[in-house]
């Protein structure tokens, strides 16, 4: 039987059952995270998480809503009592939006706000209650297509516990290159 190291703690991810939140899921459960897939894509979240556990790894996927708080909250309710904790916040769910400004229609507007914005807020606002009650706490929010659970991996890990309230732009060097002065 192998020897696997103790678990570092339950980490949620959201809109991880597909793109960069899966390989954050995957790089997480990796470095020996439970890892919570919440995903409104119910299906796609089990079936990453049973690929997770077929690989040795602890996983779960869970449907959310991030811009509904009931759904939110029916979460973190099943969170509290089946795992107890929450230890690492990743807010990966989102939504692009593209359009002139002038075509863009109200409802797609509102709901990307609801759930780039609101959803971030919601499990935010949810997780710390339980980040308080241990002894780490860690909230990572994405707003970027680029792939970058490596980065996720490394500021959720004891190596990083000195940063503190910072954004980090990991944008595989297009910011320092000025390509969005253009």
């Amino acid at each position: 039987m192998e020897n696997r190291k103790p678990v570092t703690g339950v980490a949620v991810i959201t809109g991880g059952a597909a793109g960069i939140g899966e390989a954050i899921a995957r790089r997480l459960a990796a470095d020996n995270f439970v890892v919570v897939i919440a995903d409104l894509d119910r299906n796609g979240a089990e079936e990453i998480a049973t690929e997770i556990s077929a690989h040795g790894g602890e996983a779960v996927g869970r449907h959310v809503d991030v811009s509904a708080a009931d759904s939110v909250s029916a979460l973190f309710e099943w969170l509290t009592d089946d795992l107890g904790r929450c230890d690492v916040l990743v807010n990966n769910a989102g939504i692009a939006t593209t359009a002139p400004v002038s075509e863009l229609p109200l409802e797609r507007w509102n709901s990307t706000i609801a759930v780039n914005l609101t959803g971030a807020l919601l499990m935010t606002q949810h997780a710390l209650p339980l980040m308080k009650k241990g002894d780490r706490g860690r909230i990572v929010n994405i707003s970027s297509i680029e792939e970058i659970a490596a980065a996720v991996s490394f500021l959720c890990s004891e190596d990083a516990s000195y940063i503190t309230g910072h954004t980090i732009p990991v944008d595989g060097g297009y910011l320092a290159a000025g390509v969005l002065e253009i």
